[in-house]
């Protein structure tokens, strides 16, 4: 068998991890490296390696921290992968709390922390994403090291970051609120689905949730932010797909133990680096009030497609049972109002003034990555990869590299994405 690196030639071979399978996805890898200072080559065999030749302007240790892609550098198995392999779902893209929450249209977590390496962001520096969504950037900006801030209008989305990020905290204390949550829900449920006299006892005499006032009694908000969460998930759940009672217990067994999955990655990352928990808040990217001008090391961020995928009804479930009013809310969120090209004009005018924020709050020098697609409005193509370029090049980004991605699970609405690399 082959060693992954030759002491004669001083030669480290990295290898692919086995679960690359797109020519981006390989791109992408090479950039990680040549991006952390790497001298690098292809080598094709029956798995992709790339060698490392010297000299090296980054030490074997911090590639085997740092890289997404790869699943070895020399013969030390990379930290990705044993963060990877930490996981109660069946994809790589729900390791630890990734897959919390059934939110639509999410990017990859592979993707982001390439891109870290890509732009060579260093531990403690501050990284934005103004467009939360499902909270990815910030779970693994949180793993890698990085102060986050994120913001988004959605309510929801600000509950599922936090949520993402801090259950690995609290992670003993989750199953002694277990037996209560599933008491308390279930009450709820046979009170909804208006069940015989025999269950009337198990009701509140108000006629109340016992579900909200199981939550009000809990000290802890990252707690109660959790067993939230846990009911929103249902109530999506229950809505979309008509699921029994059974699937909310199954449902917090399944999220305790990513909990406890993440407190174990905490504890081996902790020993090498400090981990920031953040911010995450409610906010308005058009109009990013609390974060000072040029204070942000770097921007990675999706807008949302809102235009072509109607958030609000996606989540309608979940904002429900949070008591929003979905009207109200959609009046604010880009690319929902007006109709047609009306519609298309607006998400235009609104992008731009999100797209001026950034340019504002990120320090001189240092760079903003946007994943962008192109969709489709009433069945016509519209432009905004093109329109994102022409605009943050007239307020003074300079576009540094445009490398296309495979976008799953939308084809009906984007087939493919660009992630477009600015520079300030």
């Amino acid at each position: 068998m082959q060693s992954n690196s030759d002491a004669q030639t001083n030669v480290i071979l990295a290898e692919l991890d086995n679960k690359i399978q797109f020519v981006y996805e390989v791109a992408f890898a090479k950039r990680e490296l040549t991006g952390l200072g790497a001298n690098v080559t292809p080598k094709l065999e029956d798995t992709i390696r790339f060698e490392l030749r010297p000299p090296f302007n980054i030490s074997t240790d911090e590639m085997v921290k740092r890289l997404a892609h790869f699943r070895s550098v020399g013969d030390k198995k990379t930290e990705y992968t044993k963060l990877v392999a930490m996981n109660q779902k069946a994809s790589d893209n729900q390791y630890l709390t990734h897959w919390y929450y059934p939110y639509k249209g999410k990017y990859h977590p592979r993707l982001v922390r390439s891109i870290f390496n890509i732009i060579n962001v260093k531990y403690g520096q501050k990284v934005l994403d103004p467009f939360l969504g499902s909270g990815t950037t910030a779970l693994e900006s949180y793993l890698f090291g990085l102060d986050f801030i994120g913001f988004d209008i959605s309510p929801v989305c600000v509950l599922v970051g936090k949520v993402k990020v801090t259950a690995g905290e609290v992670a003993g204390q989750l199953p002694l609120f277990k037996k209560e949550a599933i008491k308390s829900m279930k009450q709820d449920v046979l009170k909804n689905a208006k069940e015989t006299k025999k269950y009337a006892k198990l009701v509140d005499d108000d006629g109340e949730s016992v579900y909200q006032d199981f939550l009000g009694k809990i000290d802890d908000e990252r707690i109660t932010n959790f067993y939230q969460l846990a009911q929103l998930i249902f109530a999506s759940d229950r809505g979309r797909r008509s699921r029994d009672f059974e699937a909310f217990e199954k449902n917090i067994d399944n999220m305790i133990a990513s909990a406890s999955n993440l407190a174990e990655a905490e504890k081996m990352l902790k020993k090498d680096r400090k981990l920031y928990e953040g911010r995450i808040n409610k906010g308005d990217a058009r109009s990013l009030k609390s974060v000072r001008n040029e204070s942000v090391d770097a921007i990675i961020t999706s807008p949302p497609y809102s235009i072509a995928l109607n958030y609000m009804f996606n989540d309608r479930h979940a904002l429900e049972e949070l008591g929003v009013d979905i009207v109200d809310l959609s009046r604010n969120v880009i690319g929902v109002a007006g109709k047609g090209a009306q519609k298309i004009k607006q998400y235009e005018k609104d992008m731009e003034a999100a797209y001026s924020e950034m340019y504002r709050v990120l320090k001189k020098g240092h760079q903003c990555v946007i994943v962008v697609g192109e969709a489709k409005v009433d069945g016509e193509q519209t432009q905004t990869v093109e329109d994102a370029i022409k605009y943050c090049e007239s307020i003074g980004f300079r576009l540094k590299e445009n490398l296309p991605k495979i976008i799953f699970g939308l084809y009906n609405t984007i087939k493919d994405e660009r992630v477009l690399f600015f520079e300030k």
